[in-house]
Order: C-alpha cells, then sequence, then structure tokens
C-alpha cells in the first residue's frame, strides 16, 4: 500500500511549526477480509466477529488496515498486530499502540468498496471523509442541505450530485474532529463559505470559524479533509488530488501484505 506523508504548518506564537500526517488508502476484494485477519490486533478480531454481514466485515477490516497502516508511518519500529483501533461509544476510532513518546490520532471513513484513513499528531486536530458520487442518493442528500448551501453550489463547476456530495463529506469531516459524528443537528454543521481552488474546493463553517476543509474530486469519489482554518497544507490541492487517484490506481492491483 501507498502511503503520502501530509506536512500541514501553523504559527504559534509567533512561531512556525510544521505537522505531518499520513494518508493511507485500500480497496477491498472478496478476499480481503481473509487476507487482513492477521494484521488485526485480539481485541479488533473480537470486535470483527460481532459483525454477521460480509459487507460490514469487509469494511470494518479493510478500515482497520488503512487505518492501522496510516498510524504505522508515524510510529518506527511499531508492528501492525501491536496497534489496536476500537470503536468508541460514538463510533470514533479509538487508538491505542505501545508506549510512545507520540500522541497519534486516526480519522477512518468508507465508501463502497473503498477506505481511506489520516493518522495525524493529536495536538492538531484533522478528520477525513470519502463518499461514491451517485445519482442513488441525490433526493435524500438535497434534504438534508440548507438553502443557503445549495446557493453555494450554483456558479460552481460541479454537477449537482458532486456538488451535495462535496458538501456531506465536508460535513463528516468536521463531525469527525468534533468526535460528535452524526449525532448532532446538521445545521450546526452548516457550511457558509465555498470555494474553488486549484484543483479542488475549500469549505468554512458557520458555527465552527476555527477549521476548514479541503475537498478533492477523484475518478467517482470526493473526499474532504478537516483541518484547523489557520493551518496551511504544504501541498497543493493539485498534487494531493494527483496523489489520491495514484494510489486509487495503484491499490486497485495489490494484495494486503
Amino acid at each position: 500500500m501507498i502511503d503520502y506523508l501530509l506536512e500541514v504548518k501553523r504559527e504559534n506564537k509567533k512561531e512556525l511549526k510544521t505537522y505531518t500526517a499520513n494518508l493511507s488508502l485500500g480497496l477491498s476484494n472478496p478476499t480481503s477480509t481473509e487476507q487482513i485477519i492477521p494484521f488485526l490486533s485480539p481485541r479488533e478480531q473480537q470486535e470483527l466477529e460481532q459483525f454477521k454481514f460480509e459487507k460490514r466485515r469487509r469494511e470494518y477490516s479493510l478500515g482497520r488496515y488503512v487505518g492501522k497502516k496510516s498510524v504505522q508511518s508515524l510510529l518506527n519500529n511499531t508492528a501492525m498486530e501491536d496497534i489496536s483501533i476500537i470503536n468508541g461509544v460514538f463510533n470514533q476510532p479509538v487508538l491505542y499502540y505501545p508506549n510512545s513518546s507520540e500522541r497519534i490520532q486516526v480519522s477512518i471513513s468508507h465508501a463502497d468498496h473503498l477506505a481511506v484513513a489520516l493518522a495525524f499528531p493529536e495536538e492538531h486536530p484533522m478528520g477525513i471523509d470519502v463518499e461514491k458520487v451517485s445519482g442513488d442518493n441525490e433526493e435524500a442528500l438535497l434534504r438534508q442541505m440548507l438553502d443557503t448551501e445549495l446557493e453555494l453550489l450554483k456558479g460552481q463547476q460541479l454537477l449537482l450530485n458532486q456538488g451535495l456530495t462535496l458538501l456531506w463529506t465536508a460535513k463528516e469531516a468536521l463531525s469527525k474532529v468534533l468526535k460528535t459524528g452524526l449525532t448532532v443537528p446538521l445545521s450546526v454543521l452548516a457550511i457558509h463559505h465555498l470555494e474553488k481552488t486549484d484543483e479542488g474546493y475549500m469549505c468554512e463553517f458557520k458555527n465552527f470559524l476555527q477549521y476548514k476543509t479541503y475537498s478533492w474530486l477523484f475518478d467517482c469519489y470526493v473526499c474532504s479533509l478537516c483541518l484547523p482554518r489557520n493551518s496551511l497544507l504544504c501541498s497543493s490541492s493539485e498534487e494531493i488530488r494527483k496523489v489520491l487517484l495514484a494510489l486509487l490506481n495503484h491499490q486497485s492491483t495489490k494484495t494486503f501484505n
């Protein structure tokens, strides 16, 4: 699996500090769950056994695999089996790993046969979400959007289902930073600004001015990354979109190892 190290710069008390996160992506296949089980910790294997339907077992195992791969890239000399990602009370990922001076957290998202994960320093909160663009859920997404949010889509070079999916993933990414998931009214996560960047989009929030999201369309997916508003991605949106496409195309031919 290819990992991509993502650097973020932020000025704290007149000191410019760099934070390193790691992005991982994986695709499932008919035998992926069986391939991944040896890399799961005992606690993760216990959680996996609670799922009876193969689709949910595949999502869980793939999400844990890419999450652990992402974390492993930030923790030197840590075996995959020694890293555990357990569901919290709101199904948020809770990370356990051997004693380390590093304080790491992880954000995980699934869509169809795809999973993405972002490992990041705890002192610099981030969240990630990915969704497949589909006309099948267009009406459902329309019902979840505010009129002001639909106005933001006008004039953007986006198909309606692309724009709706982009706004949805931006809200989901924020909810993961807040660790609420979608247990809060969606109006609380309202988006009040949307603008085009070089190869993506940037959103800002009405009630959480301290955060922003960057979003990228790649293949038939949208991926959104939420981070503090005053933090700067060192990579361009164009580069990140190319990385997402490269990861997707590369991973489609790989087995798990």
